[in-house]
């Protein structure tokens, strides 16, 4: 996979508008209103780029939005408020709009409906683009709902489903060898990999998302998203070129022969302290860490165990893929392993936040580095029964001390395979 081009072209607007839905909160203020002042310093972006907010909350951030919209989310007077507002800040010449949806996904379907009948859907004095941020839903159903909301009222080609870690400089990295730059294709496959791991790990706690988190969960927040799209990365076959239906084509294989553990069978965490952050519930079970044991059915990775695992408060912050190869050849005794690191945010990576590489994409028309239409609904198959397996349950996470790796039950886990987690720690 090559970086975002500049494919699609521009509609010829002098100017862009980026509308922020959610724009008083932790995504907004951190990273996309930083990302947009960045592009702009950096003249990354022709003409005039103008922000507006839109959001329930009293405004934030300050000089940093051109506009501001307060209004519910759930209210058509919002939209139609926002509509005069975008035309006032785009003045009298022709603009792309790019709608960025930071809000809980709960409320992506009524935004879209919302949207499209206060006409914000396009047709206006450029091109009207729509940016998804994940979760694409919470689960199957609400999934479903949302792309359908999603194909009713924009273009294909002007709806873009936000991953960042997609424009992250090492998954960019991992995807070379899949895409047969680097020579890695021979052996990477049951016969030389004894197994895969892919681990998140945050030492932070949800502090200024508790609200959201407490909603949505460390398999909502990582997993389903995120840390699947790695695991694609790893065991997709080589695309046919870096056309981007090519590689939702591969990734698609993958999702499909995703075997994934009942709830009782995944190991399940909570830090003390989780239910005293602002905006979650008193008592709530919401887990902040989740293990699992994954296996694909294909001849590729027959028997290859793919161990998943993020949380929050652990010993370190890093997310990395580590495929442990074979050292001798397949079948033989005590082979000792080679693992091999694809560190997702390496130390010292310099170049364009990934942020600011998705946005720029985005506002081109290019969807190179954005999920396919496909994957949100086999990723949701997959996921389904495990979530619903843990919330039918009502099943109580297992505390796990701030600065540690985890419940006992994750290396547990590993254990039960004569296998440990490959995470650098003292042993």
């Amino acid at each position: 996979m090559k970086r975002a081009r500049r494919a699609g072209g521009r509609s010829g607007g002098t100017s862009t508008v980026f509308v922020i839905f959610g724009s008083s909160g932790n995504l907004a203020t951190t990273r996309l209103i930083p990302a947009i002042r960045s592009l702009q310093e950096k003249g990354a972006l022709p003409g005039r780029a103008l922000t507006v907010g839109v959001d329930r909350s009293s405004r934030r951030g300050g000089p940093a939005l051109d506009g501001f919209v307060r209004g519910d989310l759930e209210d058509q007077g919002t939209y139609s408020d926002l509509a005069a507002k975008v035309l006032g800040v785009a003045g009298e010449g022709s603009a792309d709009v790019l709608l960025y949806l930071a809000t809980k996904p709960q409320l992506f379907p009524q935004i879209v409906s919302r949207l499209s009948s206060a006409g914000l859907n396009g047709g206006g004095r450029g091109r009207t683009r729509i940016v998804v941020e994940k979760p694409f839903g919470v689960d199957l159903r609400s999934a479903r709902l949302l792309e359908g909301r999603l194909r009713s009222s924009f273009r294909s080609g002007d709806v873009f489903r936000m991953d960042h870690f997609l424009g992250k400089q090492g998954a960019l990295r991992m995807a070379l060898p899949r895409s047969g730059e680097v020579g890695a294709e021979r052996g990477w496959d049951r016969r030389s990999v004894d197994h895969v791991q892919i681990m998140a790990d945050e030492e932070a706690g949800v502090e200024g998302r508790g609200d959201f988190y407490d909603t949505i969960g460390v398999v909502r927040d990582m997993i389903q998203n995120h840390l699947l799209q790695l695991l694609c990365l790893v065991a997709m076959e080589r695309p046919a070129s870096d056309d981007p239906l090519a590689w939702a084509r591969e990734k698609a294989r993958v999702l499909r022969g995703l075997r994934l553990p009942p709830a009782e069978g995944a190991v399940w965490g909570q830090y003390p302290g989780y239910d005293r952050v602002r905006g979650v519930k008193s008592g709530s079970r919401t887990p902040t860490f989740v293990a699992l044991k994954i296996s694909l059915a294909d001849d590729r990775w027959l028997g290859v165990p793919f161990y998943v695992r993020s949380g929050r408060r652990l010993a370190r912050t890093a997310t990395e893929v580590v495929v442990a190869f074979k050292e001798h050849a397949a079948g033989s005794e005590g082979a000792r392993l080679r693992p091999v690191r694809f560190s997702v945010d390496p130390p010292g990576a310099k170049g364009e936040d990934e942020y600011e590489r998705l946005l720029l994409a985005a506002s081109r028309g290019d969807q190179t580095l954005f999920v396919g239409a496909g994957f949100n609904e086999l990723a949701w198959r997959a996921f389904d029964p495990l979530l619903k397996g843990l919330e039918r349950r009502r099943m109580e996470p297992n505390a796990y001390e701030p600065g540690s790796w985890g419940p006992a039950g994750s290396d547990a886990l590993l254990a039960a395979d004569g296998r440990s987690w490959l995470d650098g720690r003292a042993r």
